[in-house]
């Protein structure tokens, strides 16, 4: 009787967690969608452009002309508390958990040719690859590149010598 008891509670409440975890309209919750879930991330305010300057820096073949001829990298409240006062991530550093790294990459030096956001988040989920999500928006919010690619097309630059926790930017714009 008493592992009938027991059962009868583990069942009722599984089933008061699963009513807790609907909708307004009885619904599950959906699956998450990483790729909408970094997008979002980068749409977030709290962000602060590369040495407090939002001029656009020429790309370097380094640095990743092949998006665009323009580049500005912003950084969310988690990456800046881990800047120093140079506005660069220590040599040896790592950004913490929930750092989000925006590149906006612009065709000319006018901010409205805007063409590619290449984002970045610190996280060890299981779509990161070298303690990253990895993804590619155009300036709509359509998806070029997915959080499940896992970075395989970007780690192979980002690990060349002279990166600060896979960021490339602080030994090409010193």
């Amino acid at each position: 009787m008493r592992n009938i008891t027991l059962l009868a509670s583990c069942i009722a409440i599984a089933l008061v967690a699963t009513q807790c975890k609907k909708d307004d309209n009885n619904n599950p919750p959906a699956a998450s969608d990483p790729d909408k879930d970094l997008y979002n991330d980068a749409n977030a305010s709290g962000y602060a452009y590369y040495k407090n300057s939002n001029a656009l820096l020429p790309a370097s073949s380094a640095s990743g002309n092949f998006h665009g001829n323009f580049i500005r990298v912003r950084f969310n409240a988690k990456a800046q508390s881990a800047l120093g006062s140079d506005g660069k991530l220590p040599s040896g550093g790592s950004f913490p958990e929930g750092s989000v790294i925006v590149k906006e990459v612009y065709e000319t030096s006018d901010p409205a040719s805007l063409k590619l956001w290449t984002v970045m988040k610190k996280t060890t989920n299981g779509n990161s690859a070298n303690g990253y999500n990895w993804a590619e928006y155009k300036a709509d919010g359509s998806v070029v590149y997915a959080v499940t690619l896992k970075g395989a097309s970007c780690t192979g630059c980002h690990t060349a010598a002279g990166n600060r926790d896979m960021i490339r930017l602080f030994e090409q714009f010193p």
